[in-house]
């Protein structure tokens, strides 16, 4: 998970975990606690119908979604769900779920425009809060200059990777989680068939 912080940083905590810094900071500055993401029947219709089933005209028209996307972030949208879904969707299923995908992060973009007056703090996932193709993306320059992307990653030390210098502003170590590998289930099978 990663932080996408308005106005003030999150504080590093030695003894709390992200949500928790993240939390204490909320409380600290008396930020409401607002719902940013798409509705999943709203996300399941853009997959199906595009952009326009779910999101007015006003906000295609202002998101500049009323055309085509630019084909560097659907390449990047579109690395980004295969590697996230093991590598197994048929080539038929990335339009809709790159629609789907960055209608969330515009969304979110709506919802912080529509709410950071007095500074706000957005939970989000990976995807959503990397520079290159999540919320930050759709902020126009006066927003992104009030805006600091924190990237909770796994790993030891404190050593930032070159990549994640380019997606977010600061990078926070956090203990890798014990879990099982989510593609081993589909080890050995091809792609999904449409």
């Amino acid at each position: 998970m990663q932080t996408v912080s308005f106005k003030k940083p999150v504080a590093k905590d030695g003894n709390g975990t992200f949500t928790n810094l993240s939390l204490k900071q909320r409380f600290k500055l008396k930020l409401p606690i607002i719902a940013a993401n798409l509705s999943s029947t709203d996300a399941m219709k853009i997959v199906r119908n595009g952009l326009g089933a779910a999101l007015s005209n006003e906000v295609l028209r202002d998101f500049n979604l009323d055309r085509p996307l630019d084909n560097d972030l659907f390449q990047k949208q579109k690395i980004a769900i295969d590697n996230g879904h093991c590598n197994i969707l048929p080539s038929s299923a990335f339009k809709g779920m790159v629609n789907a995908q960055v209608a969330r992060d515009v969304w979110m973009a709506k919802t912080i425009r529509e709410n950071s007056s007095n500074g706000l703090i957005l939970l989000a996932g990976n995807g959503h809060v990397q520079k290159d193709i999540g919320v930050y993306r759709w902020l126009i320059d006066t927003e992104r200059a009030r805006t600091e992307v924190i990237g909770f990653t796994e790993g030891d030390g404190e050593t930032e990777k070159e990549a994640e210098g380019r997606l977010y502003d600061r990078t926070i170590r956090v203990k890798p989680f014990e879990r099982e590998d989510p593609c081993k289930a589909f080890t050995g099978r091809n792609k999904i068939q449409t």
